[in-house]
């Protein structure tokens, strides 16, 4: 039950993953990701006191608007990290969609590609044709 709920969560755009060893390997690549993350310090948000940080006069005007609540300050635009470039899941997802263009133009079909993969049609179908390299 647990693997289903992981399934749906991760992997809601259609693919599946049918065998017991599949949801296992699935579950145990989740739980590293998570877990390098964590070690990191990225699965957790941070709490730091104002008072260590910023400049008595900026705590001021600041309480003026909140007073005792946690307040969230966002990273500048420049410093977003696009999804999977920590963790390597992305760099994953790549490598696996260049095998399967690589196999689409050696001449496996989509079908073939689907039941290899473990994904539906439709995701073979956007791999394969779509522009990215």
């Amino acid at each position: 039950m647990q693997s289903l709920l992981l399934e749906r969560r991760y992997f809601a755009w259609g693919e599946t993953f049918s065998s017991i060893a599949e949801q296992a390997f699935l579950i145990f690549w989740l739980c590293t990701l998570f877990s390098q993350n964590q070690n990191k310090g990225l699965a957790k948000l941070k709490y730091i006191n104002a008072n260590k940080v910023l400049p008595e006069n900026l705590i001021v005007e600041i309480q003026k608007y909140v007073q005792g609540e946690t307040l969230y300050i966002p990273k500048q635009e420049t410093e977003y990290r696009k999804w999977g470039t920590l963790s390597g899941g992305r760099r994953l997802l790549d490598h696996r969609n260049a095998a399967i263009k690589h196999s689409f133009i050696s001449g496996s079909s989509i079908q073939q590609l689907a039941k290899k993969y473990y994904l539906s049609t439709e995701t073979i179908k956007k791999i394969v044709y779509s522009q990215k390299k």
